[in-house]
């Protein structure tokens, strides 16, 4: 499928995410309570790091070392996959042993720190297949792929819901469920042989390679989380469970970054290595659509805040000025929650490293300093000044080493606006036409 159909097949299946995020996260909260919230989230929180990072950086090197090396792609499936097995059964014994010596979750229940266990495995293997997906540019394929997967888990949760038997045990069950799904779908259609050997040249290769790009996402990841954290550890599980309804709402708008993300740096791997200008063409029309259409669903999420109370219930009334001050940086950190693309398929990722480095201990200092004093808003401004930093910075670098000026990255020319009104105009008229 071409970068075009791909980007626009992106941002059709996200606002379904989105519609399917939204009604997830209603179901949850109204289940659960303020503390019942946090206490999910605060599992999630650990299980969701552990599952995007316990790796150590392999599954960071998979589309590069796809697109970029001389190794066969069968070569990089078998070998990350198996890796990702025996890492995930490592990470296992490591989390029973310090819950058996009540160091680690020592107040969940065995068979939820089971399903948990579960989630980092599954979770491995869904980033290594849509990894694949990504740098042959079949972004489509995957969409639709764990597009069911999401649907699956809504509607399970809401029969769950009806018969009142929802729990957080039950529903990171459902999470299970979910993930199963997904890699089934996506390695049942990948085309891939599987063989049972592991080539450690490459793996050798890739933790060389992947280990600048891990820590650079671990720190972004922080970015996003470490408010978290120290709203746990300072304030408790009900500001927690409060607070995480806004994040979960305000990051639905990272579903337009996200998703436009994985088209562009599947195009940028499909450009050969020496052609700048095409990539710097297809950076800049790429992050500007991106953060224009970030900018539309804000203003639609601002007008929609004061329902959140009549939705999710009156105990998270006071969610609504964390979602307002995240949108704000939100719509900064979608610059580089997608341009960082351009340095990683270039081969350069020191550069998201030392931005993200920043970003997070920006964050950090500023959680520190407005927790004691705010709250939760304190934690949601600190976060937003963060995360404009995050998009700022990646502006300033493009201008100095590549040259790039800042309002390229702002300026819709009429031909723009025409093409891309076009592109949107055509998708809906084909699926019209399937209907």
């Amino acid at each position: 499928m071409s970068y075009k159909k791909n980007l626009v097949s992106n941002f059709v299946f996200q606002i379904a995410k989105i519609s399917l995020g939204f009604g997830t996260s209603v179901i949850i909260a109204r289940a659960l309570g303020a503390e019942g919230q946090g206490r999910y989230s605060y599992l999630i929180l650990i299980f969701g790091l552990l599952g995007s990072y316990g790796h150590l950086g392999i599954l960071n090197a998979t589309t590069f070392f796809q697109k970029r090396s001389d190794f066969a792609s069968t070569d990089v499936f078998s070998t990350n996959m198996i890796y990702s097995i025996i890492n995930a059964l490592v990470l296992t014994l490591v989390v029973w042993f310090l819950k058996a010596n009540k160091l680690f979750l020592a107040d969940y229940q065995d068979w939820i720190l089971t399903f948990g266990l579960l989630y980092i495995v599954l979770t491995y293997i869904q980033v290594l297949l849509t990894s694949f997906y990504v740098g042959d540019e079949r972004i489509h394929k995957s969409n639709v792929y764990l597009f069911y997967g999401n649907l699956l888990y809504l509607v399970l949760l809401f029969i769950l819901f009806a018969f009142g038997k929802l729990s957080v045990g039950t529903i990171v069950a459902l999470n299970i469920v979910m993930l199963a799904s997904n890699v089934t779908l996506l390695l049942v259609n990948l085309g891939l042989n599987f063989k049972p050997a592991i080539n450690f040249a490459l793996l050798k290769a890739e933790f060389k390679y992947g280990v600048v790009l891990y820590f650079a996402s671990l720190f972004i990841f922080l970015n996003y989380r470490v408010d978290q954290f120290m709203i746990n550890y300072s304030l408790g599980k009900t500001e927690l469970g409060i607070y995480s309804v806004g994040v979960r709402l305000a990051e639905l708008l990272f579903l337009i970054p996200d998703s436009v993300n994985s088209a562009l740096i599947g195009r940028l791997y499909n450009i050969k290595m020496d052609d700048t200008a095409s990539q710097k063409s297809v950076l800049i029309k790429t992050t500007k659509y991106n953060f224009y259409a970030t900018l539309i669903l804000l203003v639609v999420g601002i007008l929609l805040v004061p329902l959140v109370p009549y939705v999710y219930g009156e105990s998270f009334s006071r969610v609504k000025q964390v979602i307002v001050l995240l949108f704000i940086g939100i719509a900064f950190a979608s610059i580089a929650r997608v341009s960082y693309s351009y340095f990683i398929s270039k081969g350069k990722p020191f550069v998201h490293l030392y931005i993200t480095a920043l970003t997070l201990s920006t964050n950090i200092v500023l959680n520190l300093v407005f927790i004691p004093i705010w709250g939760i808003n304190g934690a949601a401004l600190a976060s937003t000044i963060s995360y404009t930093v995050y998009g700022l910075s990646y502006l300033i670098v493009f201008k100095i080493i590549e040259g790039i000026p800042f309002m390229d990255f702002f300026y819709m020319s009429k031909e723009e606006i025409r093409e891309l009104a076009n592109l949107f105009k055509g998708k809906i008229m084909k699926n019209s036409g399937r209907g």
